[in-house]
Formats: structure tokens, sequence, C-alpha cells
């Protein structure tokens, strides 16, 4: 049978050069030649096994990223997960730093995702916290970042769509801001007027936010712009090392590719 699977470049800011090519497959579709895959799938279902849960019905899929032949490693997607502590997860040998520093601050956390590398080591676990209306002094000291927050949290009636990368074996962290553009049109976007020019508009508006905050510059929004035309889905990744921005990453949903599977 045909089915799509969804791409993401990445793309780096400022240089606008990009630096990987991610490719997503729903996880009951793995084609069983995708050896790597299988098995650091494989290795997260006996994990879970061991906490009396079916891997099988929580991991959703898996974007492998490649910078041309060359795999760089793969995000696993799994259902929103209520975090309490890392040894629900058993195949991460340790609970990052920063996340505990989070947990044990009473910050309610859920988990969306694990980024392995190309030896199938889990480096990053991704979360989401409840943040609304809630101060997130643990980022006090990051610069720009609380007041992009704030300003996102006003604009938008307390939503914001950030969620939390932690490494697994340092102190980075990485805010992934998204913008949330819907993938197509519907019946009420018809209904109100709302077409492609009017949510270009309101990607655009986002990401002025984010230039008044000077969290991104000028010449940096202008590439998320110009490499997101009509309804592609973005998000910019910002990474910290000790409170220290040391990089930008664009992330755009290219396209929906089909092939058998």
């Amino acid at each position: 049978m045909r089915d799509y699977f969804g791409g993401y470049k990445v793309i780096d800011l400022p240089s606008g050069i990009q630096t990987a090519y991610g490719k997503s497959i729903i996880y009951k579709y793995f084609n069983p030649a995708d050896a790597e895959i299988v098995d650091l799938c494989a290795a997260m279902e006996s994990g879970l096994a061991e906490k009396r849960v079916d891997g099988a019905k929580i991991i959703e899929g898996v974007i492998t990223y490649r910078d041309g032949d060359e795999i760089l490693g793969n995000r696993v997607n799994i259902s929103t997960t209520k975090y309490h502590t890392i040894q629900s997860f058993p195949f991460v040998y340790k609970e990052p730093d920063k996340l505990k520093e989070f947990r044990k601050n009473g910050n309610e956390i859920a988990i969306h995702a694990f980024y392995a590398n190309q030896n199938s080591d889990i480096e990053w676990v991704l979360a989401g916290m409840r943040t609304i209306n809630k101060p997130i002094h643990e980022f006090d000291s990051y610069q720009y970042f609380n007041d992009t927050r704030q300003r996102l949290h006003n604009a938008y009636q307390g939503y914001t769509n950030i969620t939390y990368w932690f490494n697994v074996n340092d102190d980075k962290i990485v805010t992934e801001i998204s913008d949330r553009t819907p993938l197509a049109l519907r019946d009420g976007d018809i209904i109100y007027n709302r077409d492609v020019s009017y949510y270009e508009a309101l990607k655009a508006e986002y990401y002025g936010h984010l230039v008044d905050s000077r969290l991104l510059t000028q010449d940096e929004f202008d590439i998320i712009i110009n490499n997101a035309p009509r309804l592609q889905q973005t998000s910019v990744r910002f990474t910290w090392d000790s409170g220290e921005l040391v990089k930008k990453q664009l992330q755009v949903r290219d396209v929906f590719e089909f092939e058998d599977v």
C-alpha cells in the first residue's frame, strides 16, 4: 500500500544553511531492513515491559535525521506521558540533571519523545511543562528567553507552544518554540475567510515577538519566513549551555512524501 511520511528540513541560524533532513515514519510501518531503528525501538519496548507498559502502544513513530547518507540520530515519539521519575524509562541510563532540577522544583512535566545518537544511546529527553501564568525561575539567567515567553503568553492569552529538550550527559537545554501553523485549510477557515495569507501573516506576527525580545535577529526572522511559505509548520530550537545561548536551528515541516509501506 501507499502512505505518507513527513519530511523536515533543519536549517542553521543565522547562516541559513541546511544541516540535516529528517524523515518520519509511523511505528507500524517500520521496514525490518531499517535494523537500527527496529533494534532501538525493540530495546525501548523491552525496557517499558519491565514497567508493565506495552511499548508498542505508546511508541508512535520515529524521525530519522541524516546529513546526506550519514545518520545523525533518531527521534522516537511516544504518547504524551506524565513524568514522575526517569526509572519509568529504563532505557535512559540517567536522569538529565536539568530535568531533575525542574522536577524537584515542582514543575508539572510530561514526556513527548527521546533522541538517540548514531549508536542508539539516548542523548536527549523531550518534555513539555505546564507553565501557564507561572514564571519559570530556572530560566531567569537565560538571556531574553523569559521575556520572549512572557510576550507570547501576553499575546496569545497564556497559550504558547514551547517544549524543552534535556541532555542526558551535560547541562545543555534546548527550548523549542513552534508556530503550530495548520497543515491544511479546514472548513472553519473557509467559513471565516481565513486563507493562506492569513496564516502567513500570523506566522510573521508570531516570530515578530521573538525579534522584539531580541531572541531572534531580523536576518534570522527573514530566513524563517523565506523557508516556510504557505502552510509549512516551523519551530526554532535554541540550545543553551549553562545559561548561554550557543546555537539556533530552524526546523521546517517541508513536505509530505509518499512511498510503499
